[in-house]
């Protein structure tokens, strides 16, 4: 990675030169999140997502096709384990924010509708974890881990749904 950076400033480098070094980028991510260095992964997967952004528009760059999907998947990917990163650091607002990126270009992507699920349900966002993870589960019917995740934010969606109704009850029956 560095042998590129200190040859030549960013902006004279290749979109194939770009694709290559924020690849480089993600697998050295890949092996800290092995290590459970989130918040080391984390930057490598933050900078590689930077020089990608050098990319754009993506449109105007006259790339080869292969190149042009290569870039776009890097990318969700990318977000996919910044996303890993934040969940395991507790920052549900960002996991929903990187998921709702990969979701917006890939509205199947199994992981990002699971992780947002999850984030939700952290939130106490019951309806909307729900929702994700039903989504998640009419894609993988047979995916018991989304399963069990379903049916415990649906427990606590029915019994959220059962209090707030008992404190509705309670308000009007005072007046």
């Amino acid at each position: 990675m560095a042998e590129l950076s200190t040859l030549k400033p960013i902006w004279k480098w290749t979109p194939e030169e770009k694709f290559e070094e924020a690849f480089n980028y993600k697998e050295s991510g890949i092996i800290l999140f092995k290590e459970n260095k989130n918040i080391d992964a984390f930057h490598k997967f933050s900078m590689a997502c930077k020089i990608l952004l050098t990319l754009e528009p993506i449109a105007d760059l006259e790339l080869r096709n292969t190149l042009q999907n290569e870039i776009t998947n890097l990318r969700l990917i990318l977000y996919s384990n910044m996303a890993c990163c934040q969940y395991n650091q507790n920052n549900y607002e960002h996991v929903i924010t990187l998921c709702n990126k990969i979701l917006v270009q890939n509205k199947t992507n199994i992981k990002a509708l699971y992780r947002r699920g999850l984030a939700y349900g952290k939130l106490k966002d019951f309806e909307k974890a729900i929702d994700d993870l039903k989504t998640a589960l009419k894609l993988e019917p047979q995916n018991s881990v989304i399963r069990a995740k379903y049916n415990i934010y649906y427990v606590k969606w029915l019994e959220s749904n059962k209090r707030a109704n008992e404190m509705v009850k309670r308000m009007f029956k005072n007046q």
